[in-house]
């Protein structure tokens, strides 16, 4: 695997900012993510959580394209 096909992960307040424009909190970003709600995909690095790039921006697109439904 090369480091191209590796993801690429965002700390909590780099998730947030892109999850912002549907008006959650951080806090729901977290609990989304503990959850795995909306396919959000998080990884523990010690008492961090780091968050899957493609699997944030795809929850925006969804959210764009009107097909996020709370679940």
């Amino acid at each position: 695997m090369t480091q191209d096909d590796e993801p690429r992960w965002l700390k909590l307040g780099e998730a947030f900012e892109r999850l912002k424009v549907m008006g959650i909190t951080d806090q729901t970003v977290r609990a989304w993510g503990d959850a795995g709600r909306h396919g959000l995909v998080i990884q523990r690095v010690g008492s961090h959580r780091v968050f899957r790039e493609d699997t944030v921006d795809e929850v925006v697109r969804r959210f764009h394209a009107g097909e996020l439904q709370d679940d």
